[in-house]
């Protein structure tokens, strides 16, 4: 009955995110994550923004190797769902590589790229000749989605020191960009 339930819901994210990459490419130019965050501060001017708490769950390592995303709690957490099959996801890799070569120094910020529904060796074997350099990590089922309620992939949470979310993304973002690093680079020395 899990499975069932599991690949239902994966194959809804699938429909969804078929519908946000059509969106992407006929989209001229990608909001960056500095703007999205603009957008959403612009919204409630002069007020602080709720803090919305991040839900922790489990994952493994492509080694099957098991961990909490509490495990990484004191940390800047770059939670990134995301999907083999995803054409959207793919085209977003190149600026998760370039992100990680530009934060892999700051032992403060943590990229967490997890990939939903498959097994870690179906994952290893796909990041095969991808000169991936940073961890990857799987959740069989992809319950995590759930609990975030993730329905389009790629999808993004940015989760502070303090175990907040401070934003999210949906869909394909320039990670690498300078005003993404600085800022990232800020919540970091927090």
């Amino acid at each position: 009955m899990k499975r069932l339930t599991g690949a239902v819901f994966l194959a809804l994210i699938l429909m969804t995110a078929a519908y946000y990459v059509s969106k992407i490419k006929s989209r001229k130019e990608k909001p960056s994550l500095e703007e999205v965050k603009e957008e959403a501060e612009s919204s409630q001017p002069q007020k602080k923004r709720e803090s919305i708490p991040a839900i922790d769950f489990d994952f493994q390592d492509l080694n099957g190797r098991k961990y909490y995303l509490s495990d990484f709690k004191g940390k800047v957490i770059i939670l990134n769902f995301r999907r083999r099959e995803c054409p959207a996801c793919e085209y977003e890799l190149a600026f998760l590589k370039n992100l990680y070569n530009r934060i892999s120094g700051d032992e403060n910020i943590m990229l967490v790229p997890l990939f939903l529904g498959e097994g870690s060796f179906v994952i290893a074997d796909y990041l095969k000749g991808k000169n991936i350099k940073f961890s990857c990590y799987v959740d069989d089922y992809g319950l995590s989605a759930y609990k975030y309620r993730v329905y389009a992939v790629p999808t993004t949470f940015i989760i502070d020191k303090h175990f907040q979310i401070v934003n999210r993304v949906v869909g394909v973002a320039e990670w690498d960009s300078e005003e993404v690093i600085s800022w990232l680079e800020k919540l970091s020395n927090e």
